[in-house]
């Protein structure tokens, strides 16, 4: 199992008829089209039904519909990726480090505040990440998924430093 740890970026410039922008309401019908579409060309991805996304939700407890994002090219859906706060209920809290690392973490924490690198939280504390949730792009939205990555790795909680 590979995690992917993406520290926020600028962003990018999208062309003029492709936008990235929070998944709304009236966007669910567009949503669950989508995710069918990905069903069938994505192996083990579940059956989400509507309800899923009706907020707040069991299915995705803690996250709001604005915290979901699509990558829409002239009005159709290319790509999904949401930002999933999970801390409240998960955490992967650090216990302690090896000496050297106990005490080069401050030296490391100023560099990587300054670089947008992801910070080392005191031991008891619980990693400054967040969940990516359906991270998904048709054939002709994985060219523009980099720009969703992007805009939603800019609307980080302040209090993260990534999405994993």
């Amino acid at each position: 199992l590979n995690t992917w740890i993406v520290p926020r970026r600028k962003q990018l410039t999208l062309p003029a008829n492709v936008s990235v922008r929070e998944i709304r309401r009236e966007d669910l019908p567009a949503l669950m089209i989508f995710l069918e579409k990905m069903s069938r060309e994505r192996e083990w991805l579940p059956k989400y039904r509507a309800t899923d996304f009706d907020f707040p939700s069991n299915t995705f407890l803690g996250m709001n519909l604005g915290d979901l994002l699509g990558v829409w090219e002239n009005e159709e859906l290319l790509g999904t990726l949401g930002v999933w706060d999970q801390r409240f209920m998960k955490q992967i809290v650090v216990e302690k480090y090896a000496w050297w690392l106990r005490w080069m973490r401050p030296v490391y924490n100023a560099a990587a505040g300054l670089v947008g690198r992801v910070r080392f939280p005191k031991p008891g504390e619980c990693l400054p990440l967040v969940t990516a949730v359906l991270p998904l792009a048709s054939d002709r939205g994985s060219k523009y998924f980099g720009h969703l990555v992007d805009d939603v790795c800019r609307r980080l909680p302040a209090s993260a430093d990534a999405i994993m």
